[in-house]
């Protein structure tokens, strides 16, 4: 048995990531393709525009034969958090062969040298990165800058998105010597932070603008699989689109009730930010236009909104997984899975070096600390993404305790 794995948003599902699994599973000769997917809160700081299952069954009508949720604490954190949350499940699920992953350089041997090199932090470039930081320039910036002055062959890598959270997959498979092949295929079509709708392999966010400038869903029919359109049709203007702003009543609130304490033990926020917070509180119009009175030079859009995000969901420095107590994802939650898939999920289960969740209600029975805080914290979000749909839609979603999972019937 091959079993290929995918970490992805899905936010929405496009015709690019439809391309990603066919082609995946024609390099790997893959039996199964199994599919690590956020919840309904996503590394950019926002919530997902549809929800995790509506994705998941966009995912399993499209190729996947498995999706697991990537938990929130994971979810929504920076680079690294995620990857390692992702690559940490897969690596104890026992059962996977490949992670494959679309890339701006579309050169696996590139990532993975990037990778080696900032995991070894050689001296020549350990030195290129002190200087830069101390003129000033942000991390992201001078480990770029660092990285090209110390070989020019990756002087662009880290200036993609997709490369930078490949050469984070590379770094966290190095780290613990697996066995799993990492995979990267050229990606197509339209940049990832194009906006602008065009030709068929739009971007997610080119869709989510679409989105949320009130054009008719016929509008993105070019850039998403047919039964991803019928499936949005069946729920637009009930479960979806979520937007950020929908946020701003509750994280209002939330800033209001604890500016006295301050924020800095929310995961990402410093004291010159948690000062920074308390300040424009009495400017706060909305979820979006804080998080750009927010953003500095040194700060970005995305790093703010993440913060934002930490201080709603109650995201904390002090959770083991950020000050590296536990590194480690401690169970694996089906979301939804093809009927076909029963041999993978059998795997699985003889395997596993964590639990396969497959009903909430019982998880307690074989959940310790800190799994069982780290899984409230998963369905205390969901609680929330749900309070959303109902205040926007009027439409009541099942609690998590009684969400059922997804099985898909062979066609």
């Amino acid at each position: 048995m091959k079993v290929t794995a995918i970490i992805a948003e899905y936010n929405p599902f496009h015709n690019g990531h439809k391309y990603h699994i066919e082609k995946i599973r024609q390099l790997t000769d893959a039996d199964f393709c199994l599919v690590i997917m956020s919840g309904n809160f996503t590394q950019r700081g926002e919530p997902a525009i549809i929800d995790k299952y509506i994705r998941t069954n966009m995912a399993l009508a499209n190729g996947a034969d498995l999706v697991l949720e990537l938990p929130v604490c994971f979810s929504c954190a920076s680079s690294p958090y995620f990857a390692q949350g992702a690559i940490s499940i897969l690596e104890q699920l026992g059962t996977v062969d490949y992670l494959a992953f679309g890339s701006e350089c579309g050169q696996i041997s590139i990532l993975e040298n990037t990778a080696s090199i900032l995991t070894q932090n050689p001296p020549a470039y350990a030195k290129a990165l002190k200087d830069g930081l101390k003129t000033g320039l942000t991390f992201p910036a001078a480990q770029s800058q660092a990285l090209a002055q110390y070989d020019q062959k990756f002087s662009h890598v880290l200036t993609s998105p997709n490369n930078l959270l490949g050469v984070e997959y590379c770094k966290c498979l190095l780290s613990r010597n697996s066995t799993i092949k990492p995979i990267t295929i050229l990606r197509t079509g339209r940049n990832y932070n194009d906006s602008i709708l065009q030709g068929t392999f739009g971007s997610a966010l080119a869709i989510r603008t679409a989105l949320e400038a009130q054009t008719s869903l016929e509008s993105i029919r070019p850039c998403v699989p047919d039964n991803v359109l019928t499936i949005m049709k069946t729920f637009y203007l009930k479960r979806f689109p979520v937007f950020p702003d929908m946020l701003s009543q509750m994280l209002h609130y939330r800033l209001l009730i604890q500016s006295d304490s301050g924020f800095t033990s929310y995961l990402d926020i410093t004291e010159d930010l948690s000062h920074r917070i308390c300040r424009q509180i009495p400017s706060y119009e909305n979820f979006h236009s804080f998080c750009m009175l927010l953003k500095t030079k040194e700060i970005t859009y995305t790093r703010i909104s993440r913060s934002l995000l930490h201080i709603l969901l109650d995201i904390r420095k002090e959770d083991p997984v950020y000050d590296g107590q536990e590194k480690e994802a401690l169970y694996a939650r089906i979301l939804g899975f093809r009927q076909t898939a029963v041999p993978l999920l059998t795997a699985i289960r003889a395997n596993s070096q964590i639990p396969l969740i497959s009903k909430l209600a019982d998880a307690h029975k074989y959940l310790k600390e800190p799994a069982l805080r780290r899984l409230t914290k998963d369905i205390q979000a969901a609680h929330l993404y749900n309070a959303l749909i109902y205040h926007a839609y009027g439409t009541k979603l099942p609690g998590e305790m009684q969400q059922q999972i997804l099985r898909v019937s062979p066609q």
